[in-house]
């Protein structure tokens, strides 16, 4: 019985991670193929790690009053001295509109991807 419980744990546990990793697939395919410099995998990581593959909407996530993330990438916009404020560094890199890149979360991943790309070739 106990060995039972433990297995439809795990099974529930497992459909729950990979249902994760299925958010956004359509949209991390896209930006590899237009941007083949970038190393498949390094979207997915970087959004798993700030978001867990969320689309965050600048909720506050703390209490202790850490700066909030946009979108699937976690861009963040008001770094509160703690961190830079990446979505006017992205904003600048990719030509996207700010406000675009922190409410859409395709141009989120889109710009991320454009930045990222700049970035690497100079």
């Amino acid at each position: 019985m106990r060995n039972n419980i433990f297995a439809c744990i795990f099974f529930f546990l497992s459909l729950t991670a990979f249902a994760q990793f299925n958010n956004f697939r359509a949209e991390f395919t896209s930006a590899y193929s237009n941007h083949p410099a970038i190393p498949k995998g390094l979207f997915e990581a970087i959004s798993y790690n700030k978001t867990h593959l969320q689309n965050l909407e600048g909720k506050e996530q703390s209490c202790m009053g850490l700066p909030t993330y946009f979108g699937p990438m976690g861009i963040v916009e008001d770094g509160k001295n703690y961190f830079k404020n990446t979505a006017d560094i992205i904003a600048e890199l990719s030509g996207y509109p700010k406000e675009d890149i922190l409410k859409n979360p395709n141009i989120n991943m889109v710009s991320y991807a454009i930045a990222l790309e700049n970035l690497t070739q100079n």
